[in-house]
């Protein structure tokens, strides 16, 4: 057999990291070559397992998106039924008709045209509208409990979940699902009711200034004797009266409502 030179000796003992001996016999030489082959074996099978363990975690991951698409398809079900029970709510409780958001995201209140002088204007559809939003305010928004229970029911009914139906059957209400509904609802509610008591005190306040600036349209003379009272003092007088004035004319101003029927929140 023929033997290795030296420089094919010293290039396989600096793989192997050892000193390059002189001469190598064949069986040193089978040996070396034996090494080299455990370790080239050895990067194969480290290269493997961890080709299976990456392969194995994106499989697990895929698995874990496709059991959970189901769960999510039904939360956006849920969001849509939940947009168009919150549209109704704001419909019937006038915030559609009265007011409109800004593109920064803001609620603003359009009240022009829904007073004639002290009274509700004349235009039908806009009297009705706010007439029977203060009366649908009136009969929900006393008890938020029982308003978030409305809308919880009139979700399900829209998208077609159901709640009396064992988990993991077709529509059935996923418990995630479940708990994130009534959580949106709560917050919904709390934002209507929000909303629409900053539009009954608009209102009241757009009232209250046209009688300032009225005080003859007043019937009462002893609120209208107040106000042009007001009117005749500077502004330090008016700082004392003010109070006592807001509260006379807040008083008086919901009385009108009522009297047009459209009572107004209690607790504006």
């Amino acid at each position: 057999m023929r033997m290795l030179d030296p420089r094919d000796r010293r290039e396989i003992a600096t793989i192997l990291g050892v000193d390059a001996p002189n001469e190598m016999t064949p069986d040193e030489i089978m040996g070396l070559m034996l090494q080299i082959f455990i370790a080239l074996l050895m990067v194969f099978i480290i290269a493997y397992f961890l080709f299976r363990t990456s392969v194995q975690m994106e499989a697990a991951e895929a698995a874990k998106i496709v059991k959970q698409y189901p769960v999510e398809q039904q939360k956006f079900k849920l969001l849509n039924s939940l947009d168009k029970v919150e549209e109704n709510a704001r419909t019937k409780l006038g915030l559609a008709m009265f007011s409109r958001t800004t593109p920064a995201g803001r609620l603003v209140f359009k009240l022009n045209g829904l007073l004639s002088g002290d009274r509700l204007a004349n235009n039908p559809i806009v009297k009705n509208q706010f007439k029977q939003g203060c009366q649908y305010a009136g009969a929900h928004l006393a008890d938020p409990e029982k308003m978030e229970k409305e809308w919880y029911s009139g979700v399900l009914k829209i998208s077609g979940v159901k709640t009396n139906t064992a988990p993991g059957k077709p529509n059935a209400l996923d418990k995630q699902n479940g708990v994130w509904l009534r959580e949106e609802i709560r917050k919904r509610v709390k934002a209507v009711s929000g909303d629409t008591r900053n539009l009954q005190r608009s209102v009241l306040a757009m009232l209250q200034t046209y009688y300032i600036q009225h005080p003859e349209r007043l019937r009462d003379p002893a609120i209208r004797g107040m106000v042009k009272r007001y009117n005749r003092l500077d502004s330090a007088g008016r700082e004392a009266l003010i109070t006592e004035l807001q509260d006379k004319l807040h008083r008086h101003a919901r009385e009108l409502f009522t009297k047009q029927g459209a009572p107004l929140l209690k607790d504006l």
